[in-house]
């Protein structure tokens, strides 16, 4: 027999359905129940459902002043009260660097940043991870001892669960077909949890196990996303969900790759993609080609609530051993993220090539078709840089040069990303401008 407190999402999830849908069986049900999932009232009117009522209210001036700033936890990419994402796929490295993220905010320091202290100070936070119990271990002894992190900085604010041993399900379809979604009282639970403990961030990784159903059907995964959603306002905790691409045949991956129903992004608040180095960029960067999958880069491919991470941050996979050899077996070496920056070497120029760039940044007509920032436009502003040094910009190793020269001088502040209007297309779109230091005057 269904739970009472499923009734009223159970009837206003059917009446969503069309009138010609083939409903489940319902003899498990009883009479109420089996009333609503008929549409039926128990008079045998048709039920219709009683919603609260709508009223326009006048809008009220608040001074900016009073209005309390947004609550970032860490990096404008975790906020309490917020779903964001984070993307890759399998064996990326995202993993890894959610571990060194957790590991930062309930130490209250970015071990990405030479351990500087975090605004907001130390948090509570609650790692919930597919793997065993013991590879967890692993994973947080590696941080600790790459990042010479002791545990009395962590102890008592850092809460670690298991999909093996504890696991999470926030939401199932309703057997039978009808494709009808239950929620479960586990989010009833994580709320009471999450409240008890304080935590400010709950990682759950992946999120494709916290769920029972179609990860492509955009209206139940969207019914999972204000499950979510809920958990993280009425606790105001960020609630950061580790997820996968789909096949990317090679191209170079941001949000519309994630896999699954778009509901997912549309949700967030914030979607970072992650990504390895590919062999092109290895060998930009002087690098043996064995070595690539150890070096990773990670965006921001959908900011709502802070400017985006418009150019890639390095992050570099290194080896810990933890000396914890038994007979027979040998001591286990586990994958730590750390902060790493490309070789400038990689990006130089002559000086006459560089004026020409810069002359063709400001001679550049129309900026809208001409200087793109997105790789993939047709008017993308690394085919004026590659025509300014007589490159051909559809050779793909001119395109990986030229993305390496833009996103170095995103870094040093030589380009600047700008927001124009497109009146034709009615959005808004990214272009990139030329900054010149204060020394050079026209």
């Amino acid at each position: 027999m269904a739970a009472n407190r499923d009734y009223d999402a159970l009837a206003e999830l059917i009446d969503r359905e069309s009138e010609a849908a083939e409903l489940p069986p319902v003899e498990a049900y009883d009479d109420e129940t089996r009333a609503k999932v008929n549409g039926k009232g128990l008079n045998g009117q048709a039920a219709r459902p009683m919603l609260p009522p709508i009223e326009a209210k006048p809008f009220v001036w608040i001074d900016p002043r009073s209005i309390p700033p947004r609550p970032w936890l860490y990096n404008h990419h975790y906020m309490r009260g917020m779903v964001s994402v984070t993307a890759g796929i399998g064996g990326a490295g995202k993993t890894s660097l959610l571990f060194v993220e957790a590991l930062s905010l309930a130490c209250g320091r970015d071990f990405f940043e030479q351990g500087k202290p975090l605004e907001g100070g130390a948090q509570s936070v609650w790692l919930h991870n597919e793997d065993p119990p013991d590879e967890i271990q692993r994973r947080i002894a590696a941080v600790c001892l790459h990042f010479r992190i002791d545990p009395s900085d962590f102890l008592g604010r850092l809460y670690v669960t298991s999909s093996h041993t504890t696991p999470i399900v926030v939401a199932q379809e309703l057997p039978g077909g009808g494709k009808i979604l239950v929620p479960t009282n586990h989010g009833e639970q994580l709320i009471e949890q999450i409240k008890a403990k304080s935590i400010a961030l709950f990682v759950l990784d992946p999120f494709v196990a916290v769920h029972r159903v179609s990860e492509n059907d955009n209206v139940m995964i969207e019914e999972v996303m204000k499950i979510l959603r809920n958990i993280a306002h009425s606790t105001s905790c960020a609630l950061e969900l580790a997820h996968h691409f789909r096949k990317l045949n090679g191209q170079e991956p941001s949000a519309e790759d994630i896999r699954g129903a778009s509901s997912i992004v549309g949700a967030s608040r914030s979607v970072r993609v992650v990504a390895q180095m590919t062999t092109e960029e290895a060998e930009e960067m002087n690098l043996q080609p064995e070595e690539r999958r150890s070096y990773i880069w990670i965006q921001n491919a959908k900011a709502n609530m802070a400017p985006p991470l418009l150019m890639r941050r390095w992050f570099h996979l290194e080896s810990v051993e933890l000396d914890n050899a038994q007979e027979p077996y040998a001591a286990d070496n586990v994958g730590v993220t750390t902060s790493w920056t490309p070789p400038e070497k990689s990006f130089d120029l002559t000086a006459p090539e560089f004026r020409s760039v810069r002359l063709a940044f400001k001679e550049a007509p129309n900026p809208l078709q001409t200087l793109r920032y997105d790789v993939r436009s047709s008017g993308w502003a690394g085919k004026v840089i590659a025509k300014a040094l007589d490159l051909d910009p559809q050779n793909p190793e001119v395109r990986n040069k030229v993305k390496a020269l833009i996103e170095r001088w995103l870094h040093v502040k030589r380009l600047q990303v700008a927001k124009l209007d497109d009146h034709k297309q009615a959005r808004t779109v990214a272009v990139l401008q030329w900054v010149d230091p204060p020394e050079i005057v026209d």
